[in-house]
């Protein structure tokens, strides 16, 4: 339910990522992650540190979404921008995901501050009861906790997914 709240993709300036071509698509992935990711069908095209990444752009699946779009317009400097992680809020690991780390301000602890850390904007995105608020198309007024599908069906309509799998979310303590 936080994809749609995107605002960042947190990288660790130090790590090495890869540009790696596969399916004819090219994906930034953390180096250590390429091979378990992508197995042995890809082509690297070249292999930078973290902070070679830093200020990179890039467009989401949910752009185009009025809220999104407004948040958008008003911090076109900072709206889906790579940013450097801080390790003491947000650890990035290459063990599990791509070593990019999605970044969602208004849904998550470690987002939260990191976001004020970095001055980042919110994108509120449900209420209280977990309903998504006005201003995201198909999704407003229904249920995040009740159709967390909503949000995987939508995505494996667009180029943006390139492999759904599940996975134990882990919260922390």
């Amino acid at each position: 339910w936080t994809i749609p709240a995107n605002i960042a993709v947190a990288v660790d300036q130090n790590l090495d990522y890869s540009l790696i071509n596969h399916n004819k698509k090219n994906y930034w992935v953390a180096k250590e992650a390429t091979e378990r990711i992508f197995g042995n069908s890809y082509k690297s095209v070249k292999t930078v540190k973290g902070k070679s990444l830093l200020g990179l752009k890039y467009q989401g699946p949910f752009d185009h979404f009025p809220a999104v779009a407004k948040v958008a317009a008003a911090n076109p400097d900072k709206f889906h921008t790579v940013v450097a992680t801080d390790p003491q809020i947000l650890p990035i690991v290459t063990t599990e995901g791509a070593g990019l780390v999605h970044t969602a301000v208004s849904a998550g602890t470690e987002d939260f501050k990191l976001g004020q850390k970095l001055g980042l904007p919110m994108i509120p995105v449900i209420a209280d009861n977990a309903d998504y608020i006005d201003g995201f198309d198909f999704l407003s007024g229904k249920n995040a906790k009740k159709h967390p599908e909503l949000i995987l069906d939508y995505l494996r309509t667009t180029p943006y997914a390139m492999r759904v799998e599940p996975y134990t979310h882990r919260y922390p303590a």
